[in-house]
C-alpha cells in the first residue's frame, strides 16, 4: 500500500485570530506567482517612474509649474480641472487617479498671477495667460511607473537606469544641476523629506554619462547637444506600488522584502493576477509551518518574524 503525505492544513499555523476574521485581509497575489498554503508575503508599496509638467487642455492659455509628487502619490492621471472660470483666476477641482476628491485650487485674480497649491499627492503652481481658463479646461498630470524624467529647464541631456535602493522614500527625488559646466555639471541630489543626498557629477565630455548610486535612489545622466544651466532639474517619482502581494523577496526593492503576512490556502497565479486571503495582523501562529523561499536563511527569517510580530502575529513563544 502506497504512503501519502498530507500537505499543511490552515489549523496547522494559525492557533488563534482576532474576533470578527480581523486578522484577514483579502489580497491580490500577483501574476506570475505559485504560493504554497502558509507563504510569507510582501506587498508590493513602492514604484518608481516620471510624472511631466503638463499644458493645459481646453480655451485658456494658463501654465502649470513646479510639479512635485508627494508621499501619498498614486500612478495614473490626477485631473485638475476649472470649474469656475473668472476674469484672471478660476477654481479648479484636484482628483487623485484612484478617483479621491483633493482639495480644490483657487487661481487668485490677477492678470498673470500665480497660486501655489500643496497637498500629500502633489504641489504644483497655475498661472493665469493671456486668454482667461474656461470651465472644463484641465491639465492631466501622469503619473507613469517605469517613465522615465525628462529634464526640466535649457539643458536637453537625458537621465536613464533609474531604480529605487531598498531606503526608497515616497515622493519627488529632485536633481538639480547646482554649477553648469561645459558637457557635464554638477547636481544636487535632494530627498523627498529634504535631505540632502551625496551630488552627482556629470563628467565633462560631448556625450558623457555618468552613474549615480545610491541606498535610496539610482540614476545615470547623459550629456546633450545643449549644455544643461544652473536650476535645470529632474524630478524622479516614487509612488504607491500596485498593493499586491508576492511571495516575500528578500532582495526586493519595493516594499515586498517586508514581510506582511501569509496566506490561508494555495494560490496559483502562474497565468495572472488572482485573489485570496491572507493573515496580517493580530493573530498566535505556529512558526514551523510557515513556507519560506528555498533560499530564506535563518537570519533573512529571524528578520521577518519581527516583522510579522510588529504586526501583532506571534508564536506561541512571543504571545
Amino acid at each position: 500500500m502506497a504512503n501519502t503525505t498530507e500537505g499543511n492544513r490552515l489549523n496547522d499555523i494559525l492557533k488563534f485570530e482576532a474576533e470578527n476574521l480581523y486578522s484577514r485581509e483579502k489580497v491580490t497575489v500577483l501574476s506570475g506567482q505559485d504560493l504554497d498554503l502558509g507563504a510569507v508575503i510582501g506587498k508590493i508599496t513602492k514604484g518608481v517612474g516620471a510624472a511631466p509638467i503638463p499644458t493645459v487642455s481646453g480655451t485658456g492659455d494658463g501654465t502649470m509649474t513646479l510639479l512635485k509628487m508627494g508621499p501619498d502619490a498614486q500612478f495614473g492621471s490626477y485631473v485638475i480641472k476649472c470649474t469656475s472660470a473668472v476674469t484672471n483666476g478660476g477654481v479648479f477641482s484636484v482628483t487623485a487617479p484612484d478617483g479621491t476628491v483633493l482639495p480644490s485650487l483657487t487661481l487668485t485674480p490677477g492678470a498673470g498671477g500665480t497660486t501655489a497649491y500643496e497637498s500629500t499627492h502633489l504641489d504644483f503652481s497655475i498661472t493665469d495667460g493671456s486668454t482667461d481658463f474656461a470651465a472644463d479646461d484641465t491639465f492631466t498630470v501622469v503619473v507613469t511607473e517605469g517613465g522615465t524624467p525628462a529634464v526640466v529647464g535649457t539643458g536637453d541631456g537625458t537621465m536613464s537606469a533609474v531604480s529605487m535602493g531598498p531606503q526608497a522614500q515616497h515622493g519627488t527625488y529632485q536633481v538639480k544641476c547646482v554649477e553648469a559646466i561645459t558637457n557635464g555639471g554638477r547636481f544636487s541630489v535632494t530627498a523627498p523629506d529634504g535631505t540632502a543626498l551625496p551630488e552627482l557629477t556629470l563628467s565633462a565630455g560631448t556625450g558623457n554619462t555618468t552613474a549615480y548610486a545610491n541606498d535610496q535612489i539610482n540614476f545615470s545622466i547623459t550629456d546633450g547637444s545643449t549644455d544643461f544651466a544652473a536650476g535645470d532639474y529632474f524630478n524622479i517619482v516614487v509612488g504607491a506600488g500596485s498593493g499586491k502581494v508576492k511571495e516575500i523577496n528578500f532582495s526586493g526593492v519595493d516594499g515586498s522584502q517586508k514581510a506582511y503576512g501569509f496566506v490561508i490556502a494555495a494560490y496559483d497565479a502562474s497565468a495572472g493576477d488572482v485573489e485570496g486571503v491572507a493573515i496580517v495582523r493580530d493573530a498566535l501562529i505556529d512558526e514551523d509551518n510557515l513556507a519560506w523561499p528555498s533560499t530564506a536563511t535563518t537570519a533573512q527569517i529571524a528578520t521577518a518574524m519581527v516583522q510579522l510580530a510588529a504586526r501583532g502575529i506571534l508564536t506561541r513563544e512571543g504571545a
